[in-house]
Order: structure tokens, then C-alpha cells, then sequence
């Protein structure tokens, strides 16, 4: 079903025509397969751009990230978020969901330099990421209106 607001709803898919979504999964264990499958299970192929690979995710951001685009990260250890926060000038108009390693006053305050939507802990349901996901995509990003 087309809506009037660019979005598409097939089944269980939501697709923004104009919205891409990067998802960082380092550790691809558990948690990693079971979130790589809530979420291509939300959104319509083409529109999920996934990887393993720090170096390949941050080139990739460099060259196609576009406002009101949506990144997932989940950083499995304190120097993957510390690699994070030296790009954070690529998500001042984006989207961000926040996976962490750890609940140490010190990484969350680290998180918080990225700006999130939404912060979780590896250790925690993950659950609502898709919930929250799904919100985002059915609500349309002010940064395209800028």
C-alpha cells in the first residue's frame, strides 16, 4: 500500500522511497544474527546496508550517507565506539540507534556525544530495536524538510 507521505507498507516491510538504513554489526554471535533477522525482516530489500567491517561501514558512510537516513550501530567493544565518536560529524543530520557494550557512566556519556535516538546494551532485549526502527521509518525525518 502507497502512502501519500512516500512511504510503502507490504506486509510487514516498511520502505521509505528515499531512506537508506546502515546497520554495524561486529559481533556475529547471538545478538547479531538474531537483530540482522528483526530487521531485514522490517524493511524492504535494497534499503538495508549491512556490515562487519568497521573500515568498509565507515567508507561506505563517507560516501552515501544522506539525511534523515537511519545507522544502527552496535559497537561490541569501547574502541569501536571511541572509532565512532571520531566520525561523529557524519551524524549530525542522521538517524542513530546505539547498541553498547557495557552500562559504565563512562560509555554512555561517549554515546551521547553521537546524539542517539536510541541507546541499548548488548546485554538487554534487543527486542525493541525493531519497534523503534519501525517507528522511524513510518515517521518522516525533519532533516528532509531542510
Amino acid at each position: 500500500m502507497k502512502r501519500t507521505d512516500g512511504y510503502t507498507i507490504c506486509g510487514n516491510t516498511i520502505q521509505a522511497s528515499h531512506m537508506k538504513i546502515f546497520l554495524y554489526i561486529s559481533d556475529r554471535q547471538e545478538l547479531g544474527h538474531g537483530l540482522h533477522a528483526c530487521i531485514m525482516n522490517r524493511v524492504a530489500n535494497g534499503q538495508l546496508n549491512f556490515f562487519e567491517s568497521f573500515k568498509k561501514m565507515s567508507a561506505c558512510l563517507h560516501q552515501f550517507l544522506r539525511r534523515g537516513d537511519i545507522v544502527i550501530f552496535q559497537a561490541s567493544t569501547t574502541g569501536e565506539l571511541d572509532k565512532l565518536v571520531f566520525l561523529r560529524d557524519l551524524f549530525e543530520d542522521v538517524r542513530l540507534i546505539l547498541i553498547l557494550p557495557q552500562r559504565s557512566a563512562e560509555t554512555i556519556a561517549k554515546a551521547h556525544l553521537l546524539r542517539p535516538r536510541f541507546i541499548a546494551f548488548s546485554d538487554s532485549d534487543m527486542s525493541e530495536i525493531p519497534a523503534v526502527l519501525e517507528k522511524m521509518l513510518l515517521t518522516p525525518s525533519s532533516f528532509h524538510h531542510l
